[in-house]
Parts: C-alpha cells; structure tokens; sequence
C-alpha cells in the first residue's frame, strides 16, 4: 500500500518547471503522508486569462457539502475509472483539476519475510506529476461539532485526492493500483478547466510514463510519518538502528477505493 511521496526540490525549481510567475511557497519534503500539507498546481483566472499557480493543498477530499472533515482520511485517491460518475468527485473533474509535483513515492514489499520500504524515482530524480482533483471547504453555519474536530484547521480549507488507476509494468509486482501520472504534453489540458476532459480521459489516465522509473530500497524509518530529510532515502539496512516491521494497519472502508493509492 503506497501513501507517501517526496518532493525534494525547492520553490524555485517548481516556478522554473511550471512556469509560475513567483517561486512556489515550498521547501523540500521526503515524507509527504496523507492529511499533510501537498503542494498543488492549477489555473486562475486573472484578467481573463489561465495563469498557472502553487497552492498548499491538504491530502485528504473535504467536498465543499460535508457537514466536518472527519472523513478526509478516507478520501485521499480517487479511483480514474469511476471518479467521473461519483458524487464526491464527478463536478471537480470538470471544474476543478490539479496537478500534485513529485519526485518520487513508497511502496512497501515484503522480501524474505521482511517488509521493506522502496522509493521509487526517476534515475535522474526529474520531477514528475500525479493528477488531482480539489474543492474549498467550509463548515457549514450552526454546525456546533465541528469546532473540536477542526480546530488544527483555517477555512477556507482547500484540500485534494490523488485519482489512482490500475497498475501497469513492474508496479504490479508491488500493488495492484498506482496513481495516475500524466505525461508533461497532458499537463496544460488537466489543468485547463474551460475544456472537457471526456475526450482525452482514457488516455490521459491509462499512460504510463512512470515506466522508466527504478525501485530502490531505503530506510525503515520511512515508516514513521514524524520522520523527514534526505536521510529516508539511505539505503535499506544502512542506517544502525533496527529494522522496523511496521504493522498492517486496520484496513478502512474508503469511498470506492481501499487502500491509499487505490
């Protein structure tokens, strides 16, 4: 089960890449978990022209209709095949696409009985996108729960989900579901919301660019959501301390979808 990234390169890099007018409000990440602050890319309209900007985006789908954000957690992907037709996700498919930079993400594999974290990344760490979706999200008027449960937050909360499709090339020996990755040629139509999509979807979602990616092994303390820095891309084994075999979690019941690139 994959359910986190990295993207290690600076605001800057991202502005260079993405052809922002400012550097992106940025610092270099290895441990990106879900109902963390990601970064997100899309269009605004400024006088009556797309300009492309970077925004600070929580992992983890709050629609702009919940009644709280408890179920953020269970909203962090979205699945490509039927993203389209559901509630939750059907309107910001049309409306409200994004991109979500990365360089690399984990997926866990168990080898000789031990479960071992991989990274997986471009031999030249290039930066690459997964496809997204956003919404704004405030809670509404006389709701007298919601204050405990969100009292870490501000509002507008603005938050997204990863669409997710099924593995293809040596990513299935690791989970049968991968997020989807688009194509750098693909990038302005995702994000251009004045057009359809439905033309372009299949194959929008069903390439497969992360092809020439390579897996590589690295630290176990990958696995503790409070660890951050380059130094959870050591080499598995590497580090001294002892090997830890993180349990499998009780498994949610998620929309359409049951684990966290699902």
């Amino acid at each position: 089960m994959c359910g986190r990234f990295t993207l290690s390169v600076d605001g800057g890099v991202l502005a260079a890449l993405f052809g922002l007018v400012d550097a992106a409000p940025w610092a270099p990440r290895y441990n990106i978990a879900p109902c963390q602050n990601l970064l997100g890319i899309r269009n605004e309209i400024v006088q009556g022209q797309p300009v492309r900007e970077a925004a600070p985006l929580r992992w983890g789908l709050v629609p702009r209709w919940a009644k709280d954000t408890r179920g953020a957690s269970m909203m962090i992907n979205a699945r490509s095949e039927t993203a389209r037709t559901k509630p939750a996700f059907g309107s910001l498919v049309k409306t409200r696409r994004c991109l979500v930079p990365a360089d690399g993400f984990y997926e866990w594999k168990t080898e000789a009985g031990i479960k071992k974290p991989f990274w997986f990344s471009y031999p030249d760490r290039k930066p690459f996108v997964f496809a997204a979706l956003w919404d704004s999200y405030t809670p509404p008027p006389g709701n007298s729960n919601y204050a405990l449960k969100d009292s870490h937050s501000t509002f507008p909360l603005e938050t997204c989900t990863i669409l997710t499709t099924q593995s293809q090339g040596w990513l299935t020996s690791f989970h049968e579901r991968m997020p989807v990755i688009l194509e750098e040629e693909d990038w302005s139509n995702w994000l251009d919301n004045s057009r359809s999509i439905d033309s372009i979807w299949d194959r929008v979602v069903g390439a497969f660019p992360g092809k020439g990616m390579v897996p590589f092994a690295v630290s176990t303390r990958v696995n503790r959501v409070s660890e951050e820095g380059p130094g959870l891309l050591e080499a598995f084994g590497a580090s001294p301390e002892p090997v830890a075999i993180r349990k499998t979690p009780k498994k949610r019941t998620e929309i359409d979808q049951p684990g966290l690139f699902d």
